[in-house]
């Protein structure tokens, strides 16, 4: 890496992010989010909640180890504490 580019300020223990359209989605419990770069300047300029209310107990809890599966769609694993989840 030469250079450090920061896409997004703000986020706090991000426990897993995968690369979507144009941005990413982010694992940030209680959420995940969008964060999108709708002008294309590099930097995230939207951020869309999509899913929130996961379990912030502790750092095994979390929302975690997101991926994309062979079928297109995101799978993810969650800790022993699921929370109430709802869609953004």
């Amino acid at each position: 890496m030469d250079k450090k580019h920061v896409f997004y300020e703000g986020l706090d223990r991000v426990t897993s992010f995968v690369f979507y359209k144009d941005g990413v989605i982010v694992e940030q419990a209680p959420d995940i989010l969008w964060l999108r770069d709708t002008n294309g300047d590099g930097k995230a300029d939207k951020v869309e909640k999509l899913y929130t209310g996961f379990g912030i107990n502790d750092t095994h809890a979390v929302i975690n180890n997101m991926r994309w599966g062979r079928d297109g769609w995101l799978y993810s694993a969650i800790g022993y504490r699921r929370g109430r989840s709802e869609i953004g």
